[in-house]
């Protein structure tokens, strides 16, 4: 093996990427070879260990440091039911039928005691109501 000069992507300029980074990167199991030379590399790892640590700005980017709330749901680990099925492009829009239904469980209203239906497991600690005392007790 020996060394191999490649192309910076955010620089152009040539860099050599040497047998010994070569060796590195098989073991830890780096399929690709570097895209950007030593010094884009650490210039690109000290902009993001700035962002991470405040570095002045508010955290969204925005180097004024006004406040700006973005909401991003949790991430949910993928499953042959939440992920990318074979053949599927990820991200990609299932029927409604893919999607897993709730199993309802039979418990006692703690208000009307009413037998009801719920989708949910209840604890026996916190209070379970029916939907028309639950929307009562929510006005």
């Amino acid at each position: 093996m020996a060394d191999r000069t490649l192309a910076c992507s955010d620089c152009g300029k040539d860099f050599v990427f040497s047998e010994a980074e070569q060796e590195f990167f098989r073991e830890r199991g780096f399929d690709h070879d570097p895209k950007r030379c030593v010094e884009c590399r650490r210039g690109r790892r000290r902009k993001f260990q700035a962002r991470a640590s405040g570095g002045g700005r508010s955290g969204n980017g925005d180097p004024n440091g006004a406040e700006r709330r973005e909401h991003t749901a949790p991430q949910r680990p993928r499953t042959e039911t939440n992920g990318a099925m074979d053949g599927e492009a990820e991200g990609a829009a299932r029927p409604r039928s893919h999607t897993p239904t709730a199993t309802m469980h039979t418990t006692v209203c703690s208000s009307c005691e009413q037998e009801t239906e719920v989708p949910f497991q209840p604890d026996g600690v916190r209070p379970v109501y029916c939907m028309p005392c639950l929307k009562k007790q929510t006005r």
